[in-house]
């Protein structure tokens, strides 16, 4: 299953998922613009989800998740819109 387009407000989480299955278990790898993701700060992956904690707008733009497991892989690509905070 692919991600899915999602839009947020400033501040709040944004999450990902991109279902994995099959033997040998797939390894997920998320990207933002073609740049590899690592957890860490703002940046939360585990398993295969991807949840970006109090968004700020530089955090918009396409994000993808790469599901190989050695013998195949898929790329699934979703957008990250974030809507500022109306006064």
């Amino acid at each position: 299953m692919h991600p899915m387009n999602m839009t947020v407000n400033e501040s709040s989480s944004a999450s990902f998922q991109c279902n994995a299955s099959g033997d040998p278990k797939p390894v997920v790898t998320w990207f933002k613009g073609g740049v590899q993701l690592a957890a860490g700060g703002r940046i939360v992956i585990g398993g295969d989800s991807l949840t970006i904690l109090n968004t700020v707008a530089s955090d918009a733009g396409q994000y993808s998740c790469n599901v190989s497991n050695g013998l195949s892989s898929h790329v699934g690509i979703a957008h990250l819109l974030v809507q500022g905070e109306s006064n």
